[in-house]
């Protein structure tokens, strides 16, 4: 059983190597066919290759920082804190935050939020795992669409939901979605902002916090993330 869970070990990092590997090759590629292409333009052609090269920077850079933050929370190095509040605030702030972006691609924001939402949480892990949900819904929102962000209250949970219609999802994806590096589409050629870290990042966190965090796929089209904190009565 114990060479079992080592090779099991081994065959994680084996994965988590390839996959990174990849995901940083695909951008090292890109930065050095701008800039050969750029050397030899005229200036103005020259700086506009250094600023797609500096864009792409940045996703690598949001790529390493996601695997840091991913590494610190797993192996114990960041402490869980988190202390009494309101997510109502928060929630308002992330509207005000979207509601331009949305209207830019002409995707419907709705919004559902209870007046209060007392809970055991962490505000600025909060802030990630939302940035992370509404990140997710708009890269797979159709323009034209929508994007729904609702709340409420149990007996024992502050609920968030958030979901987008126009999803490729399936109902057998929903779980893999928390999975490092997955992606719908297994050649992952697509150049993009997401590198499939930000919901296994969410999970992490929301863990931390006592609380869990779950995909769904109510129907054709949609995808739903649902993440329960503890109540604070």
């Amino acid at each position: 059983a114990a060479l079992s869970r080592l090779d099991d070990a081994f065959r994680r990092e084996r994965t988590l190597l390839a996959d990174l590997a990849h995901e940083i090759r695909t951008p090292m590629a890109g930065i050095r066919t701008t800039l050969e292409v750029g050397v030899d333009d005229d200036e103005e052609h020259a700086r506009g290759a250094m600023f797609k090269s500096l864009s792409i920077l940045a996703r690598m850079q949001s790529l390493m920082d996601s695997l840091l933050s991913l590494a610190q929370l797993e192996g114990g190095q960041i402490p869980s804190s988190t202390r009494r509040m309101d997510l109502a605030p928060l929630l308002l702030d992330a509207v005000d935050t979207w509601s331009g972006k949305c209207d830019e691609r002409g995707i419907e924001l709705r919004v559902e939020l209870a007046p209060s939402l007392p809970a055991n949480a962490n505000p600025e892990w909060c802030r990630v795992i939302l940035r992370n949900l509404l990140e997710n819904a708009m890269a797979h929102a159709h323009d034209g669409s929508w994007i729904a962000l609702r709340s409420e209250v149990d007996s024992e949970h502050v609920r968030i939901r958030v979901s987008n219609d126009g999803s490729p999802m399936e109902t057998s994806d929903a779980p893999k979605v928390f999975e490092r590096f997955w992606r719908k589409d297994d050649s992952r050629s697509k150049e993009g902002n997401h590198a499939g870290l930000g919901l296994a990042l969410c999970r992490q966190l929301a863990t931390r916090m006592g609380g869990t965090i779950q995909a769904t796929v109510p129907q054709n089209g949609e995808f739903l993330v649902e993440l329960d904190l503890p109540l604070v009565d």
